[in-house]
Order: structure tokens, then sequence, then C-alpha cells
């Protein structure tokens, strides 16, 4: 009885009895759903958390475009200094305001009687009086949202050594220039050309116009390069916030 009882038992283990009587229950999760309001401020804090980080890594590049946009105009005044001093002929430097054009340009001694033929100026070309180097003639660019903010140029400091009609070099506009060199066009949707600031001068004995040149960018930091008139060289400011200028930028 024993050994039998055992079987038995050995058997229910191996395979117990299914219960096949009585109502299946399905068991349900309780589901919660989002509603829309959720969704919608879920979403204004990503769109938050996502205009703060670009805003955080904007801002350092846009600075170091400022900078880079400094170190570009004193390096072009260095180059017209060098190049009047060369040629033994005064260079202009001309920019627009609320702009990043500016060009360097030759100036003959006396525009009137100086015939140049501006066909042949790309930028890379020599005088036909022969003699002078190869000069940038070309409308260049500062770096991107960098633009000229203010410029104030000081005629009581320029060259006495340097004897020629200068009120004729100050006044030569685009259209009478012998040079016909003409600012480029905006783009359709880009802001219109700003207004031509006074120019400045580099005489070959290599003095040059004082001048004061502001630059500044769209969240309002500006770099400020004084030009000396004495010795033509350049000194470069360090960064400051211009008055009056949001931090969004005002262009």
């Amino acid at each position: 009885m024993i050994a039998g009882e055992s079987q038995v038992i050995r058997r229910y283990r191996r395979s117990p009895p299914v219960r096949r009587d009585g109502p299946r229950v399905a068991v349900r999760a309780d589901r919660h759903g989002f509603t829309l309001v959720e969704v919608l401020l879920v979403a204004t804090i990503i769109l938050i958390v996502v205009a703060l980080t670009l805003s955080a890594m904007t801002r350092p590049v846009a600075s170091r475009r400022l900078a880079i946009g400094a170190e570009q105009v004193r390096a072009a005044w260095s180059r017209a200094r060098n190049r009047a001093m060369a040629s033994g002929t005064p260079f202009r430097f001309r920019c627009l305001l609320e702009s990043d054009q500016f060009i360097i340009e030759y100036v003959p001694a006396d525009e009137a009687s100086t015939t140049i033929d501006a066909t042949a100026w790309s930028g890379e070309t020599v005088d036909t009086e022969g003699g002078l180097p190869p000069i940038f003639r070309t409308v260049q660019h500062l770096p991107e949202d960098v633009v000229f903010a203010e410029v104030e140029v000081d005629w009581t400091a320029q060259s006495d050594a340097y004897t020629t009609d200068e009120t004729s070099l100050v006044n030569t506009t685009v259209t009478d220039s012998a040079l016909g060199l003409a600012w480029e066009e905006p783009e359709p949707g880009e802001p219109a050309l700003g207004t031509e600031a006074q120019p400045i001068l580099f005489y070959p004995d290599g003095t040059a116009t004082a001048a004061r040149v502001v630059l500044k960018n769209r969240y309002g930091q500006a770099i400020e390069l004084s030009l000396r008139g004495l010795t033509g060289t350049a000194v470069v400011s360090d960064m400051f916030r211009l008055e009056g200028e949001s931090q969004q930028g005002v262009y």
C-alpha cells in the first residue's frame, strides 16, 4: 500500500492537474495617459533648455569672431601702411557703418590727372606707372555678425610731411574715384547698405590719420581699434559692452 501511494504521489508531481473549470479572470494594467497640457508643458521646457544651451554655445563663438574681426582690420591697416611706404603713394581705408564691408585702395597723389584702367584692377595687379606692389582692391568682409559701429577720424593729427591736396583725397567718393570701386549690393532680404564713414589715409612717410574704429557683434559686445597718426600703428582694446545695446542684438 505504501509503494502504491508513493507511485501516485510521483505521478502527481510529474503532471499536476490542470484546472479547467471556472471562468478565466483577465488581469488588466491600470494605464495612465498624458493630457495635452502636460505634453505642451514638457515641450516648452525642452525648448527653453535648448535655447539656453544654444545661447551658451553661440556667445563664445561670437566673441571669438569679434576678436578675429579686430585683428583683420589691424592687419589691413598694417598692409596699407607698408604699401604706402613701399610705393611712395598714399593708401585709403574705407568702410560702411552698420556693415561688414571695408576697402583698402590706392590713392594717386593727383587723382584728377592720373589715369588707371579700372578693369585691370582685379585684386592682385600693379599700377600702370610701375613700382607699386600688388594691392587689395576688392571689397573685404568682417567675420559673420561683426559690423563697424563707430568711426572717428582726427584730421588735426595727420601727416605734415606729406604735402598734397589732402582735401581731395578725403572728399573723393565712390562715384568720382579713379578706381571706380563700388560697394557690394546686399542680397534680397539683407539689410540695406550703411553710411560710408570718413576714410582713413596712410601716407608714404609711415604716418596716418589718427582714427578710432569700433566693431560690434549682435550681442552688444564691442572692440575698439585706435590708430596712432604719428606712427601709423594700431592698438586693440579689450572687449567691452556698448551702452544702450541689447544682449539680443540691434541688427
